[in-house]
This record gives C-alpha cells, sequence and structure tokens, in this order.
C-alpha cells in the first residue's frame, strides 16, 4: 500500500467515526502529493473528498477552497461526472452559506452536464437542490414545480431512497406554505417508503416532521407521540448528534405546551448528551442551539 493510499485509508476511518477535521487533514495531505505526483484524478478526489469533510466539520470557507480546487483539476480531466458532483458539492457549501444566487448556479451548471449525461440520479438531485434553494428563496410555485419534476425522473430511476427524500421536502414546503392536509399526505408517503427500505434513520427524521407538523395543525398530543417514535429510533441507533437535536425540539415543544419542567428536562438532556459529542466544533454548535433555546425561554443555566 502506498503512502497515498494509506492516507486515504486512515481518512475515511476518521470520517466514519465524525472525526471530520481529522478526515479533512488527510484527505488534503493526499491530494497534495498525488498532486505533486501528477495523478490528477486522486488529487480531484481527495481535494474534494476533504471539501466535504470541513463542510461536516462547519469549516464552510475552507471547505469551499478546497471544493473549488478541486473543481480547477477536474476541468483538465475529461470526467463530466465528476465536474458535475463537484459543482453540485460547491452549490451544497455556498447554500449552507446562504448564498443562495451563486449556489443556483452552481446547481443548474450541474443539471446541464447531467442532461448532456443523461444522468437521470444526477438530475433528479440537481432539481432537488434547485428547488430546495427556490423555497428559500420564496418562489414556491417554482420550487414545487422542480420537486414534481424530480419525483418523476427518480421514478423513472427506481431509486426510493431519493424518492422519499424528494417527498420529505414537497411535505417541507407545502407545510411552510400553509398546505397542511398535503403537506401530510406527503410525508406519510415518504414515511412509507421508509419501512420498505428499512431505513430507521430517516423514518426518524420524517416522524420528527410529521410530529412538527401535527403541532402546527393543533394536534399536539399526536405530534408528541411521532417525536417519540422518532426518539426511540435514534436511542437504538445510538445517532448522538440527531438524538441532540430531536432532544432539542422536544423540549421546546414541550416548554411551548407548557409543560416547562419536562420540556427542561429534555433540554438539559440534550446538553448531557452534547457535551460527549467528540468534534469540538459539531459540540459547540449543538450546546449553542442548545443555550439558545434555554435562554429564549427563560431559563437561568450554568455553561
Amino acid at each position: 500500500m502506498t503512502k497515498t493510499e494509506k492516507l486515504l485509508s486512515q481518512a475515511k476511518k476518521f470520517e466514519i467515526e465524525h472525526q471530520f477535521e481529522k478526515a479533512a487533514t488527510l484527505y488534503i495531505k493526499a491530494a497534495q502529493i498525488s498532486l505533486n505526483k501528477g495523478n490528477l484524478k486522486t488529487a480531484t478526489i481527495g481535494f474534494s473528498k476533504g471539501a466535504d469533510c470541513l463542510y461536516g466539520a462547519r469549516k464552510i470557507s475552507n471547505g469551499l477552497k478546497y471544493s473549488q480546487q478541486a473543481l480547477e483539476i477536474i476541468n483538465k480531466l475529461n470526467d463530466l461526472s465528476g465536474k458535475a458532483a463537484i459543482l453540485n458539492n460547491i452549490g451544497r457549501i455556498l447554500r449552507e452559506s446562504d448564498d443562495l444566487d451563486e449556489a443556483l448556479m452552481y446547481f443548474k451548471r450541474a443539471l446541464e452536464i447531467d442532461e448532456q449525461l443523461e444522468d437521470f440520479i444526477g438530475i433528479g438531485i440537481r432539481l432537488t437542490n434547485i428547488a430546495e434553494i427556490q423555497g428559500k428563496k420564496g418562489e414556491f410555485s417554482e420550487a414545487l414545480k422542480n420537486y414534481r419534476s424530480a419525483i418523476v425522473v427518480v421514478e423513472y430511476t427506481g431509486d426510493l431512497k431519493v424518492n422519499a427524500a424528494i417527498l420529505n421536502n414537497i411535505g417541507l414546503l407545502l407545510h411552510e406554505q400553509g398546505e397542511f392536509g398535503d403537506a401530510l399526505e406527503s410525508y406519510l408517503k415518504a414515511l412509507e417508503i421508509d419501512d420498505l427500505l428499512g431505513d430507521l434513520r430517516t423514518k426518524a427524521i420524517h416522524l420528527t416532521n410529521i410530529g412538527e407538523l401535527l403541532g402546527d395543525m393543533g394536534r399536539i398530543d399526536e405530534g408528541l407521540e411521532h417525536w417519540q417514535q422518532a426518539l426511540k429510533i435514534m436511542e437504538d441507533l445510538d445517532e448522538i448528534i440527531d438524538k441532540v437535536a430531536l432532544l432539542s425540539q422536544f423540549g421546546e415543544k414541550l416548554i411551548n405546551k407548557d409543560d416547562s419542567a419536562k420540556g427542561f428536562e429534555y433540554l438539559l438532556k440534550a446538553r448531557e448528551i452534547a457535551n460527549s459529542v467528540r468534534n469540538p466544533n459539531q459540540k459547540a454548535f449543538l450546546l449553542e442551539k442548545i443555550n439558545t433555546i434555554l435562554r429564549d425561554k427563560g431559563f437561568n443555566f450554568q455553561t
């Protein structure tokens, strides 16, 4: 095994363990070695994977830097599919930075390549990303149109997991517009696919969204039941970060329901689990979100 291969292998292990900064360091080191040796393909992979990990570690500007470096290199290769993937990743990073117009431009560039290659899976993903940006910009009719186009494409490919993700996004969009009945129908279709695939983690996310919607519909007890189901799944899967986020939401919802004691209990439990997160950036991010909720609800606590 070469030095580059060892670096990539170790980086992948760190990535699986959610030690994103360590993974990014090794991916980028492997990329730089490969670039110096003229191995552009491996360099592209290293910079792109490193950028993804920096994105996961909330190092957004550095992630953008290395994604753009990957794009510069792949432009020298005859790899349009890889270029579309990198353009999409840059779009994701820009979306995280709320640079929505720039993000939309990169997603559309990726879509043009997918259409040229007749890559239907890519087309479905890109249409979904474009629709999400349009929804954030308040362009609801255009967003819904692109989501529904994406559904048609994805159904053609038979990719049920992406299909469920799009149905969930449609639900989120309709929920935001106050079309609660249609939103619930879309969420429930996504949930059916989760059960068909046995995808528990995604099911927990969709159960959370349904719980939120039911709460907004005035069916608060039903909503909390869905959140309890989601929490049980997260606990069984030992998904620490998702569990913290869900406990925080759960606590806030209970406080809003005038059950402050129980809500405070869930928020403190969320803080306790967040303190066990090894990645310092993720830990700080989670704790700040929890502490903000506590401050906003008028609780006194020690940081």
